[in-house]
């Protein structure tokens, strides 16, 4: 890993042996006081990078370590490679978190929403998945891309997500829309199960009323009947 200050060998300000093999993924932390690093060998590594050393060590990878991401806050990673998880790690000890499943090839890069919120990844089978960052659920999958998704950026409210294709594309997908969607509709269910409960209690009140009215209505007579009753007493 080499840190430079500008352009030029003179504006290098440090080197250092990260992995043995290929870095495939690097990132600053949010506070620039740490830098992450991905190798092809399936290791993270958090170092300072004032001076190259390591601080953190984090293995779970069963394959390479393409990508590295961190939270907005700067305690977690996530991380994704040949392997298909996204893994989630505590940036401070190295533990493992969770794992996002859900790929079905190798994933090849993946971004923190700038609010938190939310993580996006995408890789190899043409995909780009969405996913709770507090409770690893995914929330969406947003297909459209003809070949394997390089890369991922978020815009800065956290309503957009663009992404880079092998496909020659890019696509900018609109997602705050469907998360409100998403969060209407788990808002919404409560709701419309009290409308079906109220609604076939209504439906049954109905079929009771309409059950009496049925059986204590009276025949009605006919006016000649009706009149030669009064006249006759019949």
């Amino acid at each position: 890993i080499r840190i430079a200050a500008g352009v030029g060998p003179a504006a290098m300000l440090h080197e250092f042996q990260a992995h043995d093999g290929r870095t495939r993924g690097l990132a600053w932390s949010p506070t620039g006081d740490r830098l992450a690093s991905a190798g092809y060998a399936g290791l993270v590594k958090v170092w300072n990078p004032a001076g190259g050393t390591e601080l953190v060590r984090m293995t779970g990878h069963s394959g390479g370590a393409f990508c590295v991401a961190w939270s907005p806050d700067g305690k977690r990673l996530a991380s994704a490679g040949n392997d298909r998880p996204v893994v989630i790690w505590d940036a401070a000890t190295g533990a493992l978190l969770h794992d996002l499943v859900g790929h079905a090839s190798r994933v090849l890069c993946a971004a923190y929403s700038p609010d938190g919120k939310r993580i996006a990844s995408g890789g190899d089978d043409h995909n780009v998945r969405i996913w709770d960052a507090e409770t690893f659920d995914q929330v969406a999958r947003l297909a459209g891309h003809e070949v394997w998704v390089y890369s991922l950026a978020w815009r800065a409210d956290s309503q957009q997500l663009v992404s880079g294709s092998g496909d020659n594309t890019v696509r900018i997908w609109d997602t705050q829309p469907l998360m409100e969607r998403v969060q209407a509709r788990r808002e919404r269910l409560p709701a419309v199960e009290r409308e079906l409960q109220v609604g076939a209690i209504s439906g049954t009140a109905r079929q009771v009323r309409r059950s009496r009215l049925t059986s204590t209505r009276q025949p009605s007579r006919s006016p000649f009947f009706s009149v030669a009753s009064f006249i006759f007493g019949l």
